[in-house]
């Protein structure tokens, strides 16, 4: 549904975390050269980040 709505309104869409998934989504339309939506894409990030390798 959260993809539908990107493609449908052309917005950003933010998608909270499912379960144990501590990881935050959102959903951002990609447009073509003439301003249509064209693809979604999804990107993820953990919502609790490691600690640094130097550390």
């Amino acid at each position: 549904p959260e993809m539908q709505e990107a493609f449908g309104t052309g917005r950003i869409i933010p998608v909270g975390p499912e379960g144990d998934r501590a990881v935050a989504t959102v959903l951002a339309p990609v447009r073509d050269s003439l301003g249509e939506v064209v693809a979604v894409i999804e990107l993820t990030a953990p919502l609790e980040g490691q600690a640094p390798a130097w550390s």
